[in-house]
C-alpha cells in the first residue's frame, strides 16, 4: 500500500480486534459491522464479550461507525466514551429500503438511490457504514455512491456458473444472510456443497440453513484445520433429506453437478478455503 501511494487504506482485522496484528495499525476512523457467535474459543462466549474484544479496535478521539446490535452497541458506546471518541450507532443513521436500492440520511450526508453491487439486503447496512465513513474522511458525495454500485466481493454470494453459486459464509450470521439472499431467487431443488473448518460450529450453521436444502454433498477443503466432512454429515442428517460425502471439494461439486437436474441450483459455502478449491 506505502509502495502504491494509496490515499487510503481499508485495513480488514484478522480475528476480534483488541490482540489482533492489524491493531498497530492508528486509524482515520475505525467500523465494526455485525457481531454474532463466532470464535467464541477466543472471543468468549456471549454478544457483550466478543464486543469487547471487538471494541479493541477504538483508538482516542478516533470515530467508530457500527452497524451491531443493541446489546453489543451497549458495550462499543462505553468503550468509544473512554476513548473519547465519537460512537455512531444505527440509531444515528437512517436507511430507507426502496426494493433494490436505498436512501441514506446522516446529519448532512444524503444519498439516494443508492444500489449496491453486492447482492442482499445487508449490503445496505453495510455499506451505509462504509458510507459514513468515507464522508468522514473527506470523500465526495458521488464517489461515495460511486464506489458502492461499482465495489466487487468475490466469493460473497458470486454465481460462477448459470447454477452454481458461492459464497464463503461460515457463521451464523452469514448463514441467514445466504438464507435471505436465496430467498428472492428462484429455482426448483436447493443442492448444498458444503465444508467448514473445524472452530466453527456445523450444526449452528446448517440449523439455518439445512431446512430449506434438498441435497447435501458434506466435504472438507485441504486446509489443515477443516472439520471432517463425516463430522458435517452428522449434522446435515437432522435437517436435510438426502445427504452424500465426499473427501475433496472438486469431488464433491462433480457429485453435486451429477445430481443436479433443470433448474436445480447448487451453492457451496461454509468456507473460504472451501469455495477456494473449487477450480483446483
Amino acid at each position: 500500500m506505502s509502495k502504491k501511494k494509496v490515499d487510503y487504506a481499508v485495513i480488514e482485522v484478522g480475528m476480534g480486534g483488541r490482540f489482533d496484528a492489524t491493531n498497530i495499525i492508528n486509524s482515520s476512523v475505525s467500523l465494526i459491522t455485525s457481531i454474532s457467535l463466532d470464535h467464541t474459543e477466543y472471543l468468549g462466549d456471549t454478544i457483550e464479550k466478543i464486543a469487547f474484544e471487538k471494541g479493541g479496535i477504538i483508538k482516542p478521539s478516533v470515530p467508530v461507525i457500527s452497524g451491531a446490535c443493541d446489546e453489543a452497541n451497549k458495550v462499543l458506546e462505553n468503550i468509544a466514551k473512554e476513548n473519547n471518541s465519537l460512537f455512531i450507532s444505527s440509531n444515528d443513521y437512517k436507511i430507507e429500503d426502496c426494493g433494490m436500492s436505498y436512501n441514506l440520511k446522516y446529519k448532512d450526508l444524503e444519498l439516494n438511490n443508492i444500489t449496491p453491487s453486492l447482492f442482499g439486503k445487508y449490503q445496505f447496512s453495510n455499506s451505509a457504514i462504509s458510507a459514513i465513513a468515507c464522508h468522514l474522511i473527506g470523500v465526495d458525495e458521488k464517489n461515495i455512491k460511486s464506489g458502492i454500485e461499482k465495489a466487487y466481493l468475490p466469493g460473497r454470494f458470486e454465481r460462477i456458473e448459470d447454477n452454481v453459486i458461492i459464497d464463503g459464509a461460515h457463521n451464523t450470521d452469514g448463514a441467514k444472510a445466504l438464507k435471505s439472499n436465496l430467498e428472492q431467487l428462484k429455482y426448483n431443488r436447493l443442492i448444498l456443497v458444503i465444508g467448514m473448518l473445524e472452530n466453527h460450529s456445523c450444526e449452528d450453521f446448517l440449523s439455518i440453513l439445512g431446512p430449506i436444502c434438498d441435497v447435501c454433498v458434506a466435504t472438507q477443503s485441504a486446509f489443515v484445520r477443516h472439520s471432517p466432512y463425516k463430522k458435517i454429515e452428522k449434522s446435515a442428517k437432522k435437517y436435510i433429506p438426502t445427504v452424500y460425502c465426499e473427501d475433496t471439494v472438486k469431488k464433491a461439486v462433480l457429485k453435486a453437478k451429477s445430481i443436479a437436474k433443470e433448474d436445480d441450483l447448487i451453492l457451496v459455502t461454509g468456507s473460504f478455503y472451501t469455495i477456494g478449491e473449487i477450480n483446483h
